[in-house]
C-alpha cells in the first residue's frame, strides 16, 4: 500500500507542476505532457497490475530525467544591469 502512495504522491506532484511548464518553451512542454500521461499511467497501473507498472516506472524514471535536463538547460532572462 506505501508503494503505491508513493507512486501515486510523485504522479500527483508531476501532475501539479504540469500547469507550470506548459508555459515555457519545447522541452517545457515535453516534461508537462510527460507528467500528464504519467498520472494517467499511474492511475492505470493501480487499476490494472500488468505489464502497465513496467510503464509506470518507465514514464516516472523519463519524466525525472527530463526534470533534471530541464534544470540545467532552463535559463530566465535577466534584467540587464547598468
Amino acid at each position: 500500500m506505501f508503494t503505491w502512495l508513493k507512486w501515486g504522491t510523485i504522479a500527483l506532484f508531476f501532475l501539479i507542476l504540469a500547469p507550470y511548464f506548459v508555459r515555457g518553451g519545447i522541452l517545457s512542454k515535453i516534461v508537462a505532457a510527460g507528467g500528464v500521461v504519467n498520472f494517467i499511467v499511474t492511475g492505470a497501473a493501480f487499476l490494472h497490475r500488468s505489464w502497465i507498472n513496467e510503464l509506470l516506472f518507465l514514464t516516472v524514471g523519463l519524466v525525472f530525467l527530463l526534470s533534471i535536463i530541464y534544470c540545467f538547460i532552463f535559463r530566465e532572462d535577466a534584467p540587464a544591469v547598468k
